[in-house]
């Protein structure tokens, strides 16, 4: 798969509310103790109640 963003792209960030996220959104989130506790970019997979289960690496809901 390839990276959505690279190095070096410039990003707007905009706060919202966190009931107007959705899946396939990609949100900037805080990870403390992981990525030197910097801000990552994820994609958002799935919302409260969402069963998700991998398979052979393969992620479904």
């Amino acid at each position: 798969m390839q990276p959505t963003y690279r190095p070096g792209e410039r990003l707007v960030i905009e706060h919202i509310d966190q009931d107007k996220i959705r899946r396939g959104d990609v949100v900037l989130v805080s990870a403390p103790g992981r990525y030197g506790d910097a801000p990552v970019l994820q994609r958002v997979i799935g919302l409260g109640g969402d069963r998700m289960e991998s398979t052979n690496g393969a992620l479904r809901s």
